[in-house]
């Protein structure tokens, strides 16, 4: 999905495994985001790195810790295969559970049980809310299901850098000049 307003250029990521379930070049990137602001890289996706000239890269660059993502006690959302650079195990459904985009705001709430599997499972829910008229972006991070959790939330930076505020918020800025371009509630 893709979230736009003046200044914010955001992709929002709840795709299956693919390939016919064996994820031949899929990452554990569901509910992940890339953001842009004013054109420049804010939160970025890894890449690939390479395919087969360095395995342990392009697992590494596949992995859930990787991405803009939530992580779950130290788990992959989707098993990886050992020994198969292209495959998959096809743990996680991602479900995109609703989408809006009007003149005020753009939103979407994504969600993925990748994580069930686990002593205790959750499911992983997703909220980004991008308004248009203060060019801020929040970001609601919700798991359900019961016990205890070590949980991660990623946000890998591009030029930008980030400052947290309280137990909830965090202000990008720009590396060169310092500027404050935006603020994410967490």
């Amino acid at each position: 999905a893709v979230l736009r307003s003046d200044r914010w250029l955001i992709h929002a990521f709840a795709n299956p495994v693919g390939t016919g379930g064996i994820g031949g070049h899929k990452h554990n990137d569901m509910l992940s985001f890339t953001a842009l602001c004013d054109d420049v890289p804010v939160i970025i996706d890894p890449g690939t790195f390479a395919y087969t000239a360095d395995p342990s890269a392009r697992v590494y660059m596949r992995r859930t810790d990787a991405h803009a993502t939530v992580v779950v006690d130290g788990t992959e959302q989707n098993r990886f295969i050992p020994g198969q650079l292209f495959c998959l195990w096809p743990d996680a459904s991602p479900e995109v559970v609703s989408f809006e985009d009007n003149e005020d705001q753009a939103r979407i709430v994504m969600r993925h049980d990748g994580y069930r599997r686990l002593h205790q499972g959750v499911v992983v829910e997703r909220e980004l809310v991008l308004n248009k008229h203060s060019e801020t972006l929040r970001i609601f991070d919700r798991l359900r299901g019961h016990g205890l959790h070590r949980v991660q939330i990623v946000f890998p930076l591009g030029k930008r850098s980030a400052r947290i505020v309280g137990e909830t918020s965090v202000i990008l800025g720009d590396i060169d000049t310092g500027e404050e371009i935006g603020r994410a509630h967490v």
